[in-house]
């Protein structure tokens, strides 16, 4: 292997399990806020759905529904993401042939070509999870001003709030397009592994 290369690939590496383990202290934030939530009581509930929905005072039920939301996309999109970095940090391994699984350094191994198309998967569902989690947000503010209880300054705030969160759907849809650009390149990386197959089997 190139020592440039070889550097790249420690680096990278490392970088890959910092923010691994970012996303699992994410996730674990996020279950001790669950439970730190549930023991205060109700009204805990109310706060925080008014501090994630300025303007916007829900009824106690959808403030339930909306920070459980919140929460559920926050744990699994911090799993599936602290997932998605450390096959990331696999695929470095194994492109420098220092994994148990690695026919030699490089990158065109099927085992690559495996955890590209689980990361793709994984980058698809974490922002199915954020999409939802919007939808909740927008049923949520909409409710709440069809039942009279939006307390914002003026009665368009609720449509505008409305339409920021439809507005961050499109961010959404660019995290569905890069899972898929995603999976192309796992498409890629297996016809390179056929063409080396290939080439092997004529020389």
């Amino acid at each position: 292997m190139k020592p440039g290369f070889e550097r790249l690939s420690y680096w990278s590496r490392t970088f890959a399990s910092c923010i691994e383990i970012i996303q699992w202290l994410c996730a674990g934030f996020a279950v001790f806020l669950g439970i730190g939530i549930v023991w205060l009581g109700p009204s805990v509930f109310v706060e925080l759905a008014q501090a994630f929905m300025p303007g916007v005072t829900p009824p106690l039920p959808v403030a339930i529904l909306i920070i459980y939301a919140l929460l559920a996309s926050a744990f699994f999109g911090s799993v599936l993401t602290a997932k998605m970095w450390q096959y990331i940090r696999k695929i470095f391994e194994i492109s420098a042939g220092n994994a148990p699984n690695s026919i030699g350094p490089t990158p065109f191994q099927p085992e690559n070509v495996r955890l590209l198309k689980k990361i793709a998967s994984y980058a698809i569902i974490t922002q199915l999870i954020n999409v939802a989690y919007l939808l909740v947000r927008i049923l949520a503010a909409a409710f709440t001003r069809n039942t009279g209880e939006f307390t914002a300054p003026n009665v368009d705030s609720a449509g505008s709030f409305i339409a920021y969160n439809i507005g961050g759907l499109s961010s959404c849809f660019v995290g569905l397009v890069l899972g898929l650009i995603i999976f192309c390149l796992a498409q890629f990386f297996a016809y390179g592994i056929q063409l080396q197959l290939d080439s092997d089997g004529l020389v």
